[in-house]
């Protein structure tokens, strides 16, 4: 089945950008503790923007508020796998290394 989505409002790339942003001072940061926060911060403005993201692509389905709100409380990498079935009837390939990989950067921050 063939579906158009149109996005007209996302926050992904802002919050993305500041998480680019928080990147240089840390690597640039003499002082341990403000290295951390720092690459703390940054770690959450990625969570923050793939939550963005998920929540973004979860409004190009056309479905019930009910069913909206119990998907809403899924995990931001479930709402995407749910999006992408939704779309193009396949799921994240959970195996993969980058899928993996963004699993423990959301775990780490408790957002998986």
């Amino acid at each position: 089945m063939k579906r158009t989505v149109k996005i007209t409002k996302n926050s992904f790339f802002k919050i993305f950008s500041d998480a680019i942003m928080l990147y240089e001072p840390s690597v640039k940061e003499q002082k341990t503790h403000i290295k951390k926060t720092l690459a703390k911060s940054g770690t959450l403005s990625v969570n923050y923007a793939f939550e963005a993201a998920a929540n973004s692509f979860l409004s190009s389905i056309d479905i019930t508020k009910n069913l909206k709100g119990q998907i809403d409380r899924f995990s931001a990498l479930d709402k995407l796998d749910y999006t992408l079935q939704w779309h193009k009837e396949t799921s994240l390939p959970q195996g993969v290394n980058e899928t993996q990989i963004i699993k423990e950067l959301l775990e780490r921050c408790g957002y998986c």
